[in-house]
Formats: C-alpha cells, structure tokens, sequence
C-alpha cells in the first residue's frame, strides 16, 4: 500500500460512494486567518446545495467558463490563478471585492510566485 493510501485510511472514512468525512476533528491551528475566512465564505455561500447545483453555480465563475470548450472534452486542466480574481456575471455572487488597484497588485504577486516556482521545478 502506497503512502498516500495509507494516510487517507488512517484520516479519512467513507460515508457512502461519494462521501468520505474526517476521523478527526478539524486542526483550526494549521488555518491561517484568511483561509478560515474563505472557508467559513463557502460554507456559508454554497454548504447548503447539493452537489449538481454546487457544479452548476461554480461552472458560471469566470476561471471555469473561460475554459468551459477545453474541458467538454477534457476532464481535468490547470487553470489560470489569476482568472480567478476576474469578477463573475451579475447574478453570481462575488466572493470578494478587489478594486482595480487591489486586483493589479494581486495579479502581480501571482505571477512572482509562477516566476519563483518556476525555478524550483
């Protein structure tokens, strides 16, 4: 047994098919402030559809219409981090405000960490 699968049957257990839940209770101390923020932002925003319309709101977001043609026939890509900090269409929720200062900067960051990356790989 691989490492990996060794790990997920000591963390995790199935619930069904298609559920798997934590053996053990959430390690808030791993979490930074913003991650805790993003998450409690999901949860609160989508925890409560079912996963067809979870996959129908989240396909309206602009990182995934962008390459909405590609993965019609392509069930996994990488996508653009930076796509995600374009704003949806007007009756999809935001997840956050940046303003175009704010969105600039971001984008900025974004592509130092690529540039980065890119020597460690």
């Amino acid at each position: 047994m691989n490492m990996n699968k060794n790990m997920q049957l000591r963390m995790l257990t199935p619930v069904d098919q298609y559920i798997i839940k934590s053996v053990a209770d959430v390690d808030y101390n791993v979490f930074s402030d913003s991650d805790i923020e993003a998450l409690d932002f999901a949860w609160n925003t989508f925890g409560n559809l079912y996963q067809y319309q979870l996959r129908d709101i989240t396909h309206e977001y602009p990182e995934w219409k962008k390459q909405e043609q590609v993965l019609e026939h392509c069930p996994r890509m990488d996508m653009d981090s930076e796509d995600f900090l374009d704003d949806p269409v007007a009756n999809i929720e935001k997840c956050y405000e940046l303003d175009r200062e704010g969105r600039w900067a971001r984008c900025d960051q974004l592509r130092e960490a690529k540039l980065i990356e890119a020597l460690w790989n």
